[in-house]
């Protein structure tokens, strides 16, 4: 069943006394420390007044660690760990094993920082990789800290048979194996990374940015946001929408590079837009200038089209699903996932392909494009698939470029 969490369902506490005055102060921040209370005793509280405090494992305090740096590269806040309790903006506090009530509760203080604090349930499996931790504390864990950074339960509605932990971390309804000895360490679905971007905008997007408009190709940074205010779809909608474009949507134009994309001689510029979950090939002529009306049949100046999965037409996956590549390059284009690492016909049937990889290096999409720049399909690889298929075509030399 397709997941029916909607970043909307996910976002709608932000604007609530209880978060309001923490994301403003979060959000004039250059870093914001979160602090792992890691000692056993009495602990005197912003938001409960005296507690007894048990230690955090080096397990726990590992596994706390990566959640933040797994979502630290795609919203704009910069998470650093502090040992001194009074810095903290995250306070994390363990009050051992678990009795009764809720086995985790976030607070927000007087002074605009955040207090976790959370019990040991010890259950139901032991986390790969993360020795005596178990994957319900885990859950726990990351769930208290998607509150902290202004996340709600789906709808307000945390234990709805229409969402599990498979969707988000933010549902109650933690899916478990009771047979199984080992689990996976729990992570942040696509919605609940597109959920926090919406709330903190994006890696290095400033609040007060003032975003160029370009007609030329001269001088622009890899990386670097520009204003394409004339870039049309093929049939000649701008931006690809059919009414008007949201602004940043016109100014959210991500320069990743130049590749080839079709039968020309020459390489087009690549940029992606993680506002409209769409990308754009611009044809580089000699003078570097924009010919915007170099859309059409012949032109490769376009927003790149939407393609079906071929597993989707086929009948074999379902559309939108987890396993929708189609669905999944979207979404990743909307978390500003995707870095160009390469282009080339590596196959040698006569059509470009362009390789980008995820941002944290765990696969590579790889875009099989028409002659006019168009994309056919696409299809996600891992490290051993893309080596495979390079290797076999004789390609070994690019693998350095992509992973």
């Amino acid at each position: 069943m397709p997941n029916q969490v909607q970043i909307e369902h996910l976002t709608f506490d932000v604007n609530s006394s209880f978060y309001n005055h923490v994301l403003s102060d979060f959000s004039s921040k250059s870093a914001i420390y979160y602090y792992i209370h890691d000692t056993g005793g009495y602990i005197n509280t912003d938001s409960r007044g005296f507690e007894y405090a048990s230690y955090h494992t080096w397990q726990e305090e590992k596994f706390i660690e990566n959640v933040f740096e797994s979502i630290d590269p795609l919203i704009s806040l910069d998470f650093t760990r502090t040992y001194i309790e009074s810095q903290g903006d995250i306070n994390i506090y363990c009050l051992g094993d678990y009795y009764y009530g809720y086995a985790g509760l976030t607070y927000s203080t007087n002074d605009s920082d955040i207090e976790i604090f959370w019990e040991n349930q010890n259950g139901y499996s032991y986390v790969r990789n993360y020795g005596d931790l178990m994957d319900l504390d885990a859950f726990t864990l990351i769930h208290e800290i998607g509150h902290a950074l202004g996340l709600s339960h789906p709808n307000n509605d945390p234990e709805g048979s229409w969402h599990t932990s498979n969707d988000t971390v933010m549902s109650y309804n933690f899916i478990y194996n009771e047979y199984s000895y080992y689990a996976n360490a729990p992570v942040w679905s696509t919605i609940d990374k597109l959920a926090l971007d919406s709330i903190w905008s994006g890696e290095n997007q400033g609040v007060n940015e003032v975003i160029p408009s370009i007609d030329s190709l001269t001088g622009l940074t890899i990386g670097n946001t520009y204003k394409l205010e004339e870039i049309k779809d093929y049939d000649g909608n701008l931006h690809g929408y059919l009414g008007n474009a949201p602004s940043d949507v016109i100014t959210g134009y991500k320069f990743q590079g130049y590749a080839y994309s079709g039968n020309s001689s020459n390489m087009e510029a690549i940029f992606t837009n993680k506002y409209s979950g769409r990308w754009v090939t611009v044809d580089h002529f000699d003078d570097d200038k924009i010919d915007f009306s170099y859309h059409g049949q012949g032109g490769a100046t376009r927003i790149v089209g939407i393609y079906e999965d071929p597993l989707v037409k086929a009948g074999i996956v379902q559309k939108d699903s987890v396993f929708d590549g189609s669905r999944t390059f979207i979404n990743d284009l909307k978390l500003d996932n995707l870095i160009l690492k390469a282009s080339g016909d590596f196959d040698g049937d006569g059509f470009q392909e362009i390789y980008f990889s995820k941002v944290d290096n765990t696969a590579y999409l790889r875009a099989v494009m028409h002659a006019d720049s168009n994309i056919q399909y696409a299809n996600y690889q891992n490290l051993e698939q893309m080596t495979n298929f390079l290797t076999i075509h004789g390609h070994a030399d690019s693998i350095a470029l992509i992973a």
